[in-house]
C-alpha cells in the first residue's frame, strides 16, 4: 500500500456462537489497507467486523463482511478499488485516520469455527487534523409498497464515498426501477433524484451482460431463486462524492414495477466525518420579498400559500414569482465556501434561472417538464463567495417564462477536504 507502511499481522481464532477477537492499534496514525485471510472456508455473513477510533463509544466501522467487501459466499467479492475480495483474501483500502488509538473487534455469528488473519498496513507520523474519520451506516428492511428503503441518517459535516447493496425481488427485476433519492441538510425534495436502481450501480437493461467488476462500480452476483433474483451490487464515489454539512438521507423508492412486498433489502453505506465549524444558514426569502416589493413589474409575491405534498411533508410556502430579474443585498454567511439552495415550484414548460452573485454568474438553471412529476424542484448553487466584503448582490434573472422561488437559503461553509 506504501512505501513507509508499517504491516503488523495477528491471528484471531474465533468459537462458534457468538466468539470474539479484538486489538487496539495505537496512534497517530493511518491504516493505509486493513485485510482479513480467512485459513479456511468461512461464510462472510457470518463474521461481523467492528472498527472504534479514539475515544469513540460506539463503532464507526461496523458491519457483516459480506456486506464490507460485497462478498456474498467464500469465493466471490468485489473488484473495487476500495473494499473486496481478491486472491489473497479480503481488503479494506479506504484511508483509515486516528489519533489516540484504533481497536478492531471480530465476532463470528456462525455455527462454525473460523481463524481469520489480520493485516493491517500502518503509516506513523501522519497528520490527521486534515483528513475526516471513516464511518459505516447499515440498513435491513423488509419491503413495504408506498414506502421508500431508506438508510439511516448519515450525520455531517461528512462526504458519502460508497455503497453496496443486497437486494431481493421479483425474478422479472421490476424492482430495479426504484429510482434513488438523496436528500442533502434537511432538504424537503431530493437534491439527487435518479432513474432507477440498476442505472444508479451503472448497469442498464436489468444487468442482461451479467456480473461485471470495475474499480468503482460492479454487480458482483445475480442469482436465481424459484421466482426471486437476488443481487450484489456495489459503487465507490471518487471525483463524484457527496458532500453535506448536517445529513444526508438516501432512499431508493418501492412503488410501481417494484411493488412486492416483504422482501429483504440491505445497504451499507461508507462515508468520511470531519470536525469543521458548523455552517451559517442565512434565510432569504424575506430579503427576497422586500427587494420584489422594490422591483415593480419585474417580480411579484403570489398570492395565497402553495400546499403540495413533496415526499412525506406537506409543504406551505407563500412564493414570490419573478418575470424578469430581481437583486438582493445580503449579509454575507461566514465560510470560504457558498451553497445557495433554491426551492422552485416546477412548471410544464422548460424555464431557466440565472443565478448571479457580486455580478458573476455562479448557475444556470434549468427546470421544469410538460410531465409534472414533482411540484417542487429544490436546487443547490454551490460557489466560492469571493471578496472580503460583509455583504454581496445576489441577482435572480429568469429566462423562458416566470420563476416562482418558495424557499431560498443561503449557507456558508467552512472549507474542507
Amino acid at each position: 500500500p506504501c512505501a513507509d507502511c508499517e504491516p503488523s499481522e495477528w491471528i484471531a481464532a474465533l468459537d462458534a456462537g457468538g466468539g470474539r477477537w479484538s486489538v487496539e492499534i495505537a496512534g497517530p496514525a493511518a491504516i493505509r489497507e486493513l485485510r482479513i485471510v480467512p485459513t479456511g472456508d468461512i461464510d462472510p455473513g457470518d463474521i461481523d467486523v467492528r472498527i472504534w477510533w479514539d475515544d469513540d463509544g460506539t463503532p464507526a466501522v461496523s458491519g457483516p463482511m459480506s456486506l464490507l467487501f460485497c462478498a456474498p459466499d467464500s469465493e466471490g467479492g468485489a473488484g473495487a478499488a476500495f473494499f473486496g475480495r481478491d486472491e489473497r483474501g479480503f481488503f479494506l483500502r479506504y484511508l483509515m485516520p486516528y489519533r489516540k488509538r484504533a481497536r478492531i473487534e471480530l465476532l463470528n455469528r456462525g455455527e462454525r469455527t473460523a481463524e481469520l488473519k489480520l493485516v493491517a498496513h500502518i503509516e506513523r507520523g501522519r497528520r490527521t487534523e486534515r483528513y475526516g474519520r471513516l464511518y459505516t451506516a447499515i440498513s435491513r428492511q423488509r419491503t413495504r409498497l408506498g414506502e421508500d428503503f431508506r438508510l439511516p441518517a448519515l450525520r455531517g459535516p461528512a462526504r458519502l464515498v460508497g455503497l453496496v447493496a443486497h437486494l431481493k425481488g421479483a425474478l422479472t427485476q421490476g424492482f430495479l426501477e426504484g429510482d434513488e433519492k438523496i436528500f442533502i441538510d434537511r432538504s424537503k425534495t431530493p437534491l439527487v433524484a435518479g432513474t432507477g436502481t440498476e442505472d444508479f450501480f451503472n448497469g442498464a437493461w436489468y444487468f442482461n451482460r451479467g456480473p461485471f467488476l470495475h474499480p468503482l462500480c460492479g454487480l458482483v452476483a445475480r442469482r436465481s431463486h424459484l421466482f426471486r433474483r437476488e443481487l450484489w451490487l456495489y459503487r465507490a464515489f471518487l471525483s463524484d462524492s457527496v458532500s453535506f454539512m448536517d445529513s444526508l438521507e438516501f432512499h431508493i423508492q418501492h412503488d410501481w414495477n417494484n411493488a412486492t412486498e416483504g422482501e429483504l433489502y440491505e445497504m451499507l453505506a461508507y462515508y468520511y466525518r470531519f470536525s469543521v465549524p458548523p455552517p451559517e444558514v442565512v434565510n432569504c426569502m424575506p430579503s427576497l420579498r422586500e427587494a420584489v416589493a422594490r422591483a415593480g413589474g419585474g417580480a411579484a409575491v403570489v398570492g395565497g400559500l402553495v400546499e403540495t405534498r413533496a415526499g412525506p411533508e406537506l409543504l406551505r410556502r407563500e412564493c414570490v414569482e419573478i418575470t424578469d430579474e430581481v437583486r438582493i443585498e445580503l449579509a454575507k454567511p461566514k465560510g470560504r465556501f457558498l451553497k445557495l439552495r433554491i426551492m422552485l415550484e416546477t412548471p410544464r414548460d422548460r424555464r431557466k434561472l440565472d443565478v448571479i452573485a457580486n455580478g458573476r454568474l455562479v448557475g444556470r438553471i434549468a427546470y421544469g417538464r410538460r410531465a409534472i412529476c414533482r411540484s417542487f424542484e429544490e436546487v443547490e448553487v454551490p460557489f466560492y463567495s469571493g471578496g472580503s466584503g460583509a455583504t454581496m448582490e445576489l441577482q435572480l434573472a429568469a429566462g423562458g417564462g416566470p420563476a416562482r422561488v418558495c424557499d431560498l437559503v443561503l449557507i456558508g461553509i467552512a472549507d474542507f477536504q
